[in-house]
């Protein structure tokens, strides 16, 4: 069972969150809800799937490779191809096209629908970790994102074990603690719905044709992956909670598929041992979605 968790941020907050930012903040809540075995039961046999959050409206642009064509619209093609290049961004209308072959993506000017995504700098001053007050003349800054709303998508693969109800519980505790970095000045506090799909994304998830092939919406990795097209991130994920005094704040880096990229098949795994404690895990699971490829 599909379902959209809506995030509507009411503070700035540091980056758009990946999934496994987001799974790595459902099992704390489990831990924190229902004790650490529970939590480490739910991270050996993952009961749901997890998208990245991303803007409301728009998925990322899927990465195929190019298939010219020598007509009379090469040009205007090649033109928009520019202008695509250093997009991120397709809106769910035009994905919906793409996805079931109606147009290609060089037929898009992306850039005519874009999700609007501002920032701000903010100046901090340096605090002194010996003597626990401001440094003086040390100061710097920190770039944020500005309020904005997000959505991501949940996949319950065994409502048996993980129903829709013991979601809303972690939803409301996540409420409290904020998602992101620096939620102890303020920082990533939102609020959580959990929705129902609207039609267009009814329309995108059923989709359905004679081929498996598929985008993720989230940072993937696996030996079962058999990919079309891609873009590689190497991803180091934040460990955080009560590991922060512990001198390692990020799991080990690991190559991870990037959003948007194409696979033939697969579905992507659990990395075991991301630091150093064994039970630190990073979540690469793909999150599909049919698309068209012949």
């Amino acid at each position: 069972m599909l379902k959209k968790i809506r995030i509507e941020y009411v503070s700035p907050f540091k980056a758009i969150p990946t999934a496994d930012q987001l799974f790595g903040h459902i099992v704390w809540a489990i831990s924190d809800l229902y004790g650490e075995d529970e939590a480490s039961k739910f991270v050996e046999h993952v009961p749901i799937r997890v998208s990245s959050a991303l803007p409301e409206g728009f998925f990322p642009i899927p990465v195929l490779p190019s298939k010219r064509k020598e007509n009379a619209d090469a040009i205007e093609q090649r033109k928009k191809a520019k202008k695509n290049k250093d997009l991120h961004w397709i809106s769910l209308k035009d994905f919906s096209l793409l996805q079931s072959g109606v147009r290609s993506l060089s037929d898009f000017d992306l850039s005519l629908s874009q999700p609007v995504i501002k920032s701000m700098e903010e100046t901090r001053v340096s605090i002194d970790r010996v003597t626990m007050r401001a440094s003086d003349g040390q100061l710097y800054s920190e770039e944020y994102l500005c309020p904005m709303t997000l959505i991501f998508y949940i996949d319950f693969k065994d409502e048996d074990r993980f129903p829709v109800n013991s979601m809303k519980e972690v939803l409301k505790l996540i409420y409290i603690n904020g998602i992101g970095g620096n939620r102890n000045i303020g920082r990533g506090q939102c609020i959580l719905t959990m929705e129902e799909l609207s039609d267009i994304e009814n329309k995108i998830f059923s989709y359905s044709s004679d081929s498996s092939s598929f985008m993720t919406l989230s940072k993937c990795a696996g030996t079962d992956l058999d990919p079309i097209s891609y873009r590689i991130e190497v991803y180091s994920g934040i460990v955080g909670r009560t590991y922060d005094g512990q001198g390692f704040f990020n799991k080990r880096p690991i190559a991870l598929f990037d959003l948007g990229s194409t696979f033939f098949s697969g579905e992507g795994e659990i990395f075991n041992e991301m630091s150093t404690d064994s039970k630190v895990s990073t979540y690469a699971f793909a999150f599909p979605v049919r698309i068209n490829y012949a």
